[in-house]
């Protein structure tokens, strides 16, 4: 904590009324935020009671979707938006178009590279056929 040398006491309690303000602006900007993090813990938690597997399947599941996603949002030819992933027990399957036969084989090898996959399903439409 700097203290003023001409003030001190002035000093230390400026610094204790910023340390009392920052976190009570910073609150109340981010107020708006909880009801969507307390509404998504909420869908999580009634998602994973309506699942059948293992919570922590659901999550495995889950980080495999995300890390085939980041695969396709990382290719050039792949558009991450066009294409559905869908994980359960590590089997995925790939729905939505692509433009090319070509691309749609690369997005299932992509997948299939990912670590926890099982087996992958094809389900992909080629756009203009």
């Amino acid at each position: 904590m700097i203290k003023n040398k001409l003030n001190p006491v002035a000093s230390t309690s400026l610094s204790r009324l910023a340390l009392a303000v920052v976190p009570l602006l910073l609150a109340g900007l981010l107020a708006g935020c909880w009801p969507v993090a307390l509404g998504g813990a909420a869908a999580g938690g009634y998602y994973a009671g309506k699942d059948d597997r293992p919570v922590g399947q659901i999550i495995d599941d889950t980080g495999i979707e995300l890390s085939i996603k980041a695969a396709y949002a990382a290719d050039d030819e792949i558009s991450v938006w066009d294409i559905k992933v869908d994980s359960h027990d590590g089997n995925v399957k790939l729905f939505g178009k692509v433009p090319s036969r070509k691309v749609g084989r690369k997005a299932v090898k992509l997948a299939e590279a990912v670590r926890g996959v099982e087996d992958v399903a094809d389900n992909l439409t080629v756009d203009n056929e």
